[in-house]
């Protein structure tokens, strides 16, 4: 079946995409919305907003900022590597600004700007590919997994209050 008879009807409030219907010819660009911004339209400046061939494409900052470190990793994999794992406390500064920074604001102790949040993204995305690389070359190293234990739990920890918020500012 071609994906323009494909029907959509689904709602996903907390995520940010209000309705997707058979009646909007824009339903795919909804979801290209979720994808992209995962932001409500309420917090659109928190991302980056370009317009392509008159539509509006809205991306996360801060996923973007992930996206130029890992870039920049990649262009750099030599150095890089070898810096980091020299520095092995790298891996658990680098996302620190970023996980830092999303919190306050998730709990509401402070509203970030963009350039913080592509800034904190590149460190944080140049920290994700480090431990990929260091994950393939030594899957049980300690570093990685303490790393990984620390940032996957405080983002557990908050991510209820981020549906909360959410929650609170649709109803």
């Amino acid at each position: 079946m071609p994906l323009s008879h494909l029907k959509l009807n689904i709602k996903l409030d907390l995520l940010g995409v209000h309705k997707l219907n058979s009646d909007n010819k824009d339903q795919y660009s909804s979801l290209r919305f979720l994808l992209l911004s995962h932001h409500t339209k309420e917090e659109l400046h928190r991302t980056i907003h370009l317009k392509i061939r008159g539509k509006d494409l809205y991306i996360c900052a801060r996923c973007s900022g992930i996206a130029i470190g890992l870039t920049i990793y990649i262009l750099f994999r030599q150095q890089a590597a070898e810096f980091m794992f020299n520095n092995p406390m790298l891996f658990l500064l680098l996302p620190a600004p970023a996980m830092v920074d999303w919190i306050m604001q998730t709990v509401g102790l402070h509203e970030s700007n963009n350039l913080i949040r592509i800034v904190t993204g590149c460190l944080m995305g140049m920290c994700w590919a480090g431990m990929l690389n260091l994950f393939f070359k030594d899957w049980s190293n300690v570093i990685f997994w303490l790393t990984t234990l620390i940032y996957v739990t405080a983002f557990l920890i908050v991510l209820p209050k981020r549906f909360k918020k959410l929650k609170e500012e649709e109803g």
